[in-house]
């Protein structure tokens, strides 16, 4: 992945409703059964959503800034690691 990629990737996330996400079954607001909610209750994702993919969509508000953090940590080990070569 580029940078660009990255930085895109990491500003998407800093767009999104506030978290934490949590994944709730039987959540009458939507009409469908589930829905995944951020801070304040908000809605984030709600309707046919299984209980596997409504919290793999919670999971991901700390899951993919954290994969981002690694892939940063080690692009810096990375370009130490060469610099010492």
């Amino acid at each position: 992945m580029t940078n660009e990629e990255l930085i895109a990737i990491r500003e998407r996330c800093k767009a999104t409703t506030p978290g934490p996400w949590d994944f709730i079954e039987g959540a009458p607001r939507t009409g469908a059964g589930a829905a995944v909610r951020g801070a304040g209750n908000r809605t984030v994702a709600g309707g046919a959503i299984s209980k596997t993919d409504g919290t793999f969509i919670a999971k991901s508000y700390r899951d993919v800034p954290a994969l981002l953090d690694e892939v940063e940590r080690l692009q810096c080990e990375l370009a130490e690691s060469k610099c010492a070569n």
